[in-house]
């Protein structure tokens, strides 16, 4: 039986949740906005309204799923859970038109994990994890924080098969990589199909299946809903192999507790 770790609820920060995408209070340029949550960006992103006329400060390229696409950069002041980053540079774009609410800001991976968080799926929350033990109710689970500040964990397959996660809450459904499907050894159950977009704003028309197997140090996620595409490029851009990108909907559904801790290196979990 696992222990449940304690919170301090007076901590939490809850997170507003619409279709599969979670968001937070934040800053930038010194106005409040919801910020979308994207742990699998490595960069920032906000809206033409909030690029304003400012000086543009060249361009960038971005990797989705489905391809790659350039995209205007700018300079803004961020602040999140206390913590602020000036002068960071920042994609434009319109990525979150079609919300009934304002959020002119998409936070990334680096900012997000600048400190050591918690991230519950059970309470719908974020936080910054206080003095209390780490050791009572969490476990920690193999994993790496990326040169891009992107996190990756290691779980396994039912036969003990080590399966390397992104975990991304950027993405609503989840992603298996269809290069190493056959190798894995998750077992996947057609479903659905649905038209998928990307982090550039691409779309494609996916089957989608039920993946399940997926264990986390004696944890085991319940089946989740994912799609498989060639990753092959995200590979190469990480410098590691990846199984599957764990993604909102997997989350949501497991109920687990994450805490990051980038400056050790760590990365624990708890029912």
């Amino acid at each position: 039986m696992h222990r449940l770790p304690s919170i301090d609820t007076s901590r939490l920060t809850y997170l507003l949740l619409y279709e599969l995408k979670l968001f937070a209070p934040a800053r930038v340029n010194g106005q409040s906005t919801f910020a979308y949550l994207d742990t699998g960006a490595n960069q920032i992103t906000v809206s033409p309204q909030v690029a304003g006329d400012g000086p543009r400060t060249g361009s960038m390229a971005i990797r989705g799923a489905f391809g790659q696409e350039e995209f205007e950069r700018t300079a803004v002041d961020v602040e999140f859970l206390g913590h602020a980053r000036r002068s960071v540079q920042a994609r434009i774009h319109e990525g979150q038109a079609e919300l009934p609410f304002d959020s002119a800001l998409t936070l990334d991976a680096p900012t997000l994990f600048a400190q050591p968080i918690v991230l519950d799926f059970r309470l719908i929350a974020i936080y910054r994890p206080g003095p209390e033990r780490t050791e009572n109710g969490w476990a920690e689970v193999p994993g790496q924080f990326t040169a891009q500040g992107l996190c990756l964990v290691q779980g396994t397959s039912p036969e003990g098969r080590p399966i390397w996660a992104l975990f991304d809450t950027g993405a609503g459904l989840s992603v298996m990589n269809a290069r190493h499907l056959d190798a894995n050894g998750l077992a996947l159950s057609p479903a659905y199909t649905i038209e998928i977009k990307d982090a550039t704003g691409a779309k494609s028309i996916q089957e989608v299946a039920l993946c399940s197997g997926l264990r986390l140090h004696g944890l085991s996620l319940p089946p989740f809903d994912g799609f498989a595409t060639d990753l092959q490029g995200i590979e190469e851009a990480l410098g590691h192999r990846i199984d599957v990108i764990l993604g909102a909907n997997a989350m949501l559904k497991s109920g687990l507790r994450w805490r990051f801790d980038p400056q050790a290196g760590q990365v624990r979990v708890a029912p």
